[in-house]
């Protein structure tokens, strides 16, 4: 491995461990997501369908209630659930 590879394997598993310390990663994803465009706001929606059996109707409603705030509107739903 040539040096520049193996600086690179090393800053990403640096600033990966720091996101996983930091909370904005959930499972294998990042969650601290600020949907700025269509595709985010996509990946947003599939997330929320996929870790919390949302309809895409009601991932875009909560979504768009948390100003396509991902984050928030994962904190929602995991404070409604443990109530």
């Amino acid at each position: 491995m040539k040096a520049g590879t193996a600086t690179k394997k090393i800053l990403n598993t640096l600033s990966s461990t720091a996101m996983i310390l930091l909370g904005k990663v959930r499972g294998t994803q990042m969650i601290d997501l600020a949907c700025l465009n269509d595709k985010l706001i996509q990946r947003a929606i599939g997330i929320l369908e996929g870790q919390f059996s949302l309809s895409s109707s009601e991932a875009k409603k909560l979504l768009k209630k948390h100003d396509h705030r991902l984050l928030n509107a994962i904190e929602e739903l995991e404070k409604n659930s443990a109530n």
